[in-house]
């Protein structure tokens, strides 16, 4: 009646809980606006509430936040469309707060929508983030603010990097603003940067932009084939197909191909 007790315990262990990608649109915020108090816009908690147990249990968990969020009271959900046809969507400020409530503690938010507010979409994602204390890698404000910095879990040095394939706006003309991964080059060398800062675990986030498939894509395995051969990083989280796909071991590196969405 009890579970497996290991004899012999690492000197130093942590755990991950990562989730999938964060898209509220109209459906997400009619819940969150119903289940919100008086006086509070949106209220996300109970929509999470089920699976808080296993967030708050982690060491480390990660969420993946695809889209930006707003300043207080900005209109969330639907803004319009890019010039390449997309939809731009923002999440509402509230979103950040919620997720700290029921235990990340860290989200990487590049991805195609990343750049749909510009620049401005940027700093007040990240500014909602700061507000309650959750951090965050993939989109920076500043150029320093990109560089890879590890920090402790544990009493282990850990890594965490967020990289996008794709942007439905366009890249920023500053490359530090949105990573990118077109090809595997900022993903190698900024693997090899955390290395030499001293991490110790390196983990990966990677958005990819062929939705709806349940298996990696040719041109996907070849990118991160060419990343673990070159960087080897621990651990890889992918997101972007809003379906989860399988989990591989390539050379040494786990790779979860996609891990769905969390809210939808």
């Amino acid at each position: 009646g009890s579970g497996a007790q290991r004899l012999n315990p690492p000197a130093r262990t942590f755990d991950i809980v990562a989730v999938g990608d964060w898209l509220s649109e109209g459906l997400v915020n009619n819940a969150a606006a119903a289940a919100a108090p008086p006086g509070v816009r949106y209220d996300h908690e109970p929509l999470l509430r089920p699976i808080a147990p296993i967030i708050s249990s982690a060491d480390l968990a990660i969420c993946h936040m695809e889209i930006p969020i707003g300043v207080p009271g900005a209109k969330a959900g639907f803004l319009g469309r890019s010039a390449y046809g997309s939809s731009l969507i923002a999440a509402p400020y509230e979103a950040a707060g919620d997720l700290r409530r029921v235990g990340f503690d860290r989200c990487s938010t590049a991805s195609n929508h990343s750049y749909d507010m510009g620049t401005a979409g940027i700093g007040t994602t990240l500014q909602a983030f700061d507000d309650v204390g959750i951090t965050h890698t993939g989109t920076a404000r500043t150029a320093q603010e990109a560089q890879p910095k590890p920090f402790a879990v544990n009493g282990v040095q850990v890594a965490h990097l967020s990289f996008a394939r794709n942007s439905n706006t366009g890249f920023p003309s500053d490359p530090w603003k949105l990573r990118q991964a077109v090809t595997a080059t900022n993903v190698i060398n900024d693997v090899a940067a955390a290395r030499a800062a001293g991490a110790e675990v390196v983990i990966v986030s990677l958005h990819v932009y062929v939705e709806m498939q349940t298996a990696p894509t040719a041109d996907d395995r070849a990118l991160v084939n060419q990343i673990v051969a070159q960087a080897k990083p621990d651990l890889i989280l992918i997101h972007g197909p809003h379906v989860v796909q399988p989990v591989e071991r390539v050379a040494n590196t786990l790779v979860y191909w996609s891990l769905g969405n969390f809210i939808s």
